[in-house]
């Protein structure tokens, strides 16, 4: 049986630290749009 494979969109979002709990980036600061304010993003 082929094994799983992990679902990329989905890694790239959240991380795992070594306790186990799930680390995850605010929405919002995307490449250009981290200099801006939160009303313009």
């Amino acid at each position: 049986m082929p094994k799983q494979k992990t679902r990329k969109s989905i890694s790239k979002r959240f991380k795992l630290t070594k306790t186990g709990k799930i680390l995850r980036r605010t929405i919002g600061r995307a490449h250009l749009k981290a200099s801006k304010s939160k009303k313009q993003t």
